[in-house]
């Protein structure tokens, strides 16, 4: 699935998906996942909803306001 650019700030190269422990200043059960504009990489340190899965967390940033973003990486 692709991923779309950072709602906050607009970019997309820093936007990952990862365990909601590896995120920074986040201390938390490793089970979940989130996609994150990553400030390691240049982003404005955006997260979105914590998810199960990979797949659940993409469609959860990608969908915002009950509709799907047109923009994707």
């Amino acid at each position: 699935m692709q991923v779309s650019e950072c709602p906050f700030c607009g970019k997309i190269d820093p936007v990952n998906v990862l365990f909601q422990s590896d995120i920074e200043g986040v201390e938390a059960c490793p089970a979940f996942m989130a996609v994150v504009c990553d400030r390691r990489e240049g982003g404005c340190g955006g997260v979105g909803p914590y998810k199960l899965t990979s797949e659940e967390a993409e469609i959860a940033w990608n969908t915002r306001g009950g509709k799907e973003c047109p923009r994707t990486i």
